[in-house]
């Protein structure tokens, strides 16, 4: 710790990677704070964090906490807590994890987009000859939601587009299936003259 740095860990995906190295919060407890949120691992409609840190920083964070605590519903927090408590959290950890495997499954088996290890979504480069705003109509639609690179790129490199698929936006896996080969036919039928 040459430079004396605050580490902020923002550790939203680590159930989907067992085998990583230990997290920063371990490695400088006393540098680190931890943020982790539930929305990812556990329940995607709960949108409940955690901070974790060393005592030190307790009291200048105890404003975040309350400006955090006034968001939150009363009743999923006490239901979220239950779950830690109780170890139940672990089940459904582990459940989602396997939902997610089967929703990269059914991406490599349809060749949607590319990933490294499990994601929570996927890329889809759109063909140069793609004409955008016929498929984003054409999406609508379809009720197919997507979201397109523009609301994440980062400075003025339009070279590249992509939209973005969730992959646990959908209520089965048959659906999400259905849905990709739905994609699929629309972003062909889109490009091309």
């Amino acid at each position: 710790m040459a430079h004396d740095l605050l580490i902020i860990e923002d550790d939203y995906l680590r159930f989907l990677k067992p085998d990583a190295g230990p997290a920063l919060l371990e490695l400088a407890p006393s540098k680190t704070i931890g943020i982790f949120s539930t929305s990812k691992a556990i329940a995607p409609g709960i949108r409940l964090g955690f901070i974790a840190c060393d005592a030190q920083f307790e009291q200048r964070l105890h404003h975040t906490f309350v400006d955090l605590e006034s968001q939150v519903s009363t009743i999923d927090a006490i239901m979220m807590t239950d779950l830690i408590l109780s170890g139940k959290v672990r089940k459904i950890v582990k459940s989602r994890v396997a939902q997610i495997q089967q929703a990269n499954q059914i991406c490599d088996a349809l060749a949607i987009g590319n990933t490294q290890g499990l994601s929570l979504h996927r890329w889809i480069a759109l063909p140069d000859d793609c004409q955008v705003t016929v498929l984003q109509q054409r999406l609508r639609d379809a009720n197919i939601l997507v979201l397109f690179d523009d609301h994440f790129r980062v400075g003025h490199d339009t070279r590249h587009r992509f939209i973005r698929v969730s992959l646990s936006a959908t209520s089965s896996l048959t659906e999400l299936r259905n849905g990709l080969i739905q994609l699929q036919a629309l972003i062909q039928l889109s490009s091309g003259k």
